[in-house]
């Protein structure tokens, strides 16, 4: 019955955590900034995100070729 049980439990703990862990996530671009405002535009709909829902930026960098000797 223990062994059973176990992966029984395991399974479901996976398929409760799956949102969690998957999120929303969306690659935007930035349409317009003013003061601490941004209106951004996205590659997928954005019904995942309510208002009020706390977003993290991270913000792309771009790389500068470096020139040898």
């Amino acid at each position: 019955m223990k062994n059973l049980i176990i992966p029984a439990v395991v399974i479901s703990l996976v398929f409760v955590s799956y949102q969690a862990v998957l999120g929303a996530s969306n690659k935007c671009v930035v349409v317009e900034s003013q003061g601490n405002n941004l209106v951004l535009r996205c590659e997928r709909e954005t019904r995942q995100f309510k208002n009020g829902d706390t977003v993290k930026i991270k913000s792309d960098r771009k790389k500068t070729p470096i020139e040898g000797c």
